[in-house]
């Protein structure tokens, strides 16, 4: 395929691709460079940030941080913002957050987290194109005692946190705080034990509930404002994998050891290894190593 200047793109896991950024690395068919080191949609941006060192983002000017990527499992980590508010404000506060392909939050991987005293929070998901929110979910962490006596550290069940899952398939959500009455999100009986609530869409295995941060910002501050959470991604020109072995040009599982498996995510389809073999599916000129049991 020719690019867009009339040039063959460079091969993948070409000297002219980046291979890793800011220690994370980058297989292919994610890719950070010129056209062609990655899949449409896969590319990543190195850029320097301002804690220091270069990170690679998502896309071109991006702003989710890629943590890592898995190729067997179709997924990556980013890291997401954490929504937040403080019992000193009147209004609704309503955070939006979106993934172009081709990405899908992972309802398997991800569970909406609510921590606080006395607050509600509400998780809408849908399509960014659409612009509309599907599924609504919520929460209410409340119940935190006179000064934090009813918290327990690990036990995420109401007093000072709460979890909900999302419907799986959709690319876009949005974080709602609503100031229902004198009860949830504003009770001034509250300041002196927690004085703002927090919610992020997380990464599940990332979260142990501490008692600190219900009544501190320990939480929002551990990251800097931010949580990882994942992402599932598949090569979405088609609709599964009968379809893309129809067009061998475009057909992305090019190892002769790979196998195709289709998204459990929407549209599309990822590469694996054939059992028995270890290796890139994606690359065609890759060796796949075989896998040798031990009796």
């Amino acid at each position: 395929m020719l690019a867009a200047v009339g040039a063959l793109p460079p091969p993948p896991g070409s000297s002219n691709c980046s291979t890793a950024c800011g220690g994370v690395d980058i297989p292919y068919p994610f890719g950070i460079g010129p056209a062609g080191c990655a899949l449409p949609g896969f590319e990543l941006t190195c850029r320097d940030t301002s804690n220091g060192g270069k990170k690679p983002f998502l896309g071109h000017g991006g702003h989710f941080e890629l943590a890592g990527v898995s190729l067997p499992d179709g997924q990556a980590r980013v890291w997401n913002n954490i929504s937040s508010y403080c019992n000193d404000t009147s209004q609704t506060i309503m955070d939006v957050v979106s993934f172009a392909d081709p990405y899908r939050l992972s309802q398997a991987g991800n569970t909406f987290t609510v921590v606080g005293c006395h607050a509600v929070a509400i998780v809408g998901v849908g399509d960014s194109a659409d612009n509309i929110v599907r599924f609504l979910s919520g929460c209410v962490a409340t119940n935190c005692g006179r000064r934090g006596g009813r918290l327990a550290d690990g036990a995420c069940s109401g007093a000072g946190c709460c979890q909900t899952t999302i419907t799986k398939g959709f690319n876009a959500y949005q974080v709602e705080f609503q100031n229902y009455s004198t009860v949830f999100n504003s009770s001034k009986d509250i300041y002196n034990v927690s004085r703002c609530s927090y919610a992020a869409l997380m990464e599940s295995s990332s979260f142990s509930f501490r008692r600190s941060y219900a009544t501190s910002s320990e939480f929002f501050d551990a990251n800097g404002g931010k949580v990882p959470m994942v992402v599932e991604w598949a090569v979405r020109n088609t609709s599964n994998c009968v379809e893309a072995r129809k067009n061998r040009e475009s057909y992305a599982c090019v190892s002769m050891n790979s196998a195709c498996v289709n998204s459990s995510s929407g549209l599309g389809y990822i590469c694996n290894c054939a059992k028995g073999f270890e290796g890139n599916p994606y690359l065609p000129n890759e060796r796949d190593d075989i896998v040798e049991s031990v009796v």
